[in-house]
């Protein structure tokens, strides 16, 4: 379970969970790779300054540097309880998605019951139930 209350925006969960996907060789990923792989454009600052929350906010650590594409970057990990808040939000998008199945169906037989209610209260009114009822 989750030890403190932390809330994110929708950019800083894109960028966590970048983060937590790593490299297809599983490697760490850097800042223009996250800044590559996430899905709406953002500037190289906008994305340091996500990082920076993530990192004061213990979702995320810098681990060390390495030479990339002739230059020096810093790789980024999530930490574990950075780990945790992303299965928790997972846990409960899979929650939220199912609720929202359970509601639809929900609506979905409500609307059958107040549809057969109508074909009933529209036979009710007709000659036929009449005879019916009268018994011919």
């Amino acid at each position: 379970m989750l030890k403190r209350n932390v809330k994110l925006t929708v950019k800083q969960k894109e960028v966590l969970a970048c983060i937590i996907k790593a490299n297809p060789d599983g490697s760490l990923r850097d800042l223009d790779q996250i800044l590559m792989n996430i899905r709406y454009y953002s500037t190289k600052q906008s994305i340091q300054f996500v990082i920076r929350s993530l990192i004061k906010k213990g979702l995320v650590v810098k681990k060390g540097s390495e030479n990339r594409r002739a230059r020096r970057r810093v790789l980024l990990a999530p930490t574990l309880f950075g780990l945790e808040y992303a299965r928790s939000l997972r846990e409960k998008t899979k929650d939220e998605r199912a609720g929202r199945n359970m509601s639809e169906k929900l609506m979905t037989s409500m609307s059958e019951v107040l549809e057969r209610k109508s074909d009933l209260d529209r036979f009710k009114s007709s000659s036929e139930y009449d005879l019916i009822i009268d018994g011919g």
